[in-house]
């Protein structure tokens, strides 16, 4: 009976499972996000009978009500006993899977840049996407009284394939390009969510002046699911410019510039780094050539101490004792 309900609610549109690109299908899903695939089935069908059984009780006293008759004994008690079952099912899978997520940690790291021979940087896509794949990533969520589940940009393998893939931009602290990549990821503690981060490969390269991007990222089957990301920072020096593509648009994160440009609307111009932030409007040949110069690296020998202040010179203008005047009050009253 619990089979055939949660069936019936698939079956029925209760649940949209969109497009599992890849030959990602829930099974894989499941295998990637649960410890296995029969765990993920019975978790998701818990919940389902959590959620479906009230609503046939509701139906069944609304249709005792209207027309007066009564339902078997037996089916009552059979829905509570599924019930709570489910309950059962729920409380026992879905806590840990909670609390897997609770941590989050990130590995930061500096990815080695050749310096452009020019004053521009270009992103550009590694690989050819058509705009669908560009445009739709993987997400689920609830929307009008629907549970939909879009997998296009999840794909399960040997490894976890996922779309999870941003770009921004800030300023450069001195006269040089650099990129940064933050990797994160969840876990039950900080040690476990580290690993996972430290996991996350990424496929990136450089041809001459412009740097090519990956839109996926790559993840273990193992650490399973456990909202693995990369962040990449491009740090443009102040009179250098960026250059993104058009096929860039889906992975900036919200790039800030002094129009307040939309990130589908930065791609196809280049962007010259100000001391306001990022302009259109200006070439990096009108931007004042005051750039500071790199950090130097730290060196092993201490710093020498800066020098001590000289000693104050001693106070030898003369003094005054002037006379005590409670200690005189006090002797005229002993008078």
């Amino acid at each position: 009976l619990s089979l055939l309900l949660f069936s019936a609610m698939i079956t029925g549109g209760s649940i949209t499972l969109d497009a599992f690109g890849g030959g990602t299908d829930l099974h894989d899903f499941s295998a990637a996000l649960f410890g296995s695939p029969e765990q993920g089935f019975w978790a998701v069908t818990s919940a389902a009978l959590l959620l479906l059984i009230p609503a046939i009780g509701v139906f069944l006293g609304g249709l005792r009500l209207a027309t007066d008759v009564r339902t078997p004994q037996w089916l009552g008690w059979t829905l509570i006993a599924a019930w709570v079952a489910a309950l059962v099912a729920v409380l026992i899978i879905v806590p840990p899977l909670v609390n897997d997520f609770s941590r989050n940690r990130s590995s930061v790291h500096e990815v080695a840049l050749v310096q452009p021979v020019g004053q521009t940087l270009a992103l550009h896509l590694l690989g050819v996407m058509n705009e669908e794949e560009r445009t739709k990533r993987w997400s689920w969520g609830f929307r009008h009284g629907r549970f939909n589940a879009d997998l296009d940009g999840f794909v399960v393998g040997d490894t976890m394939r996922v779309d999870e893939v941003s770009v921004d931009v800030e300023s450069s602290p001195d006269s040089l390009f650099h990129l940064i990549s933050e990797r994160s990821a969840q876990g039950r503690s900080t040690k476990p969510a580290l690993t996972r981060a430290e996991h996350i490969a990424h496929r990136l390269s450089q041809h001459g002046d412009t740097v090519l991007v990956a839109p996926y990222l790559h993840a273990p089957l193992a650490d399973k699911y456990r909202a693995q990301r990369l962040r990449l920072v491009l740090q443009v020096p102040i009179g250098r410019a960026v250059n993104f593509s058009k096929s860039m648009g889906f992975l900036l994160d919200d790039v800030d510039n002094v129009t307040n440009t939309l990130d589908d609307d930065m791609v196809g111009k280049t962007w010259t780094m100000t001391s306001g932030g990022l302009s259109n409007s200006v070439t990096p040949e009108q931007v004042p050539d005051d750039l500071p110069a790199p950090l130097a690296p730290k060196q092993n020998d201490p710093t020498p101490a800066p020098p001590a202040e000289p000693a104050k010179p001693a106070d030898t203008r003369p003094t005054v004792a002037l006379p005590n005047l409670f200690r005189g009050l006090s002797t005229l009253v002993r008078i």
